[in-house]
């Protein structure tokens, strides 16, 4: 069985069904467009400082001075949009290290 027929299957089953539960006929609504894919909310600290253009033991020293993390069983995930507001607001330039 080829795509083409398991979809005209499915659909032929899917349609059997909506008449055997007694409803309409008709073709089901189109499910919404996916919302524009946003930023991660917590990234690994590598993935964090290669979104960023930092280097790794930068974005881990980072975190030793206040960087908004969390420690996990394999290091830290980094806050996104709050480390993002700690770097632009100073906390980079306060710990002295910065490789942007």
């Amino acid at each position: 069985m080829n795509e083409d027929d398991a979809r005209k299957l499915g659909r032929a089953f899917a349609l059997g069904l909506i008449e055997a539960l007694g409803g309409a006929r008709e073709p089901l609504a189109a499910a919404p467009a996916a919302a524009p894919t946003e930023e991660p909310t917590w990234l690994p600290v590598g993935k964090y400082a290669r979104l960023r253009g930092f280097s790794r033991s930068t974005v881990q020293a980072w975190i030793g001075e206040g960087l908004p993390s969390a420690p996990m069983r394999r290091g830290h995930r980094v806050n996104v949009r709050a480390a993002d507001v700690w770097i632009e607001s100073g906390g980079a330039a306060r710990s002295g290290r910065h490789d942007a």
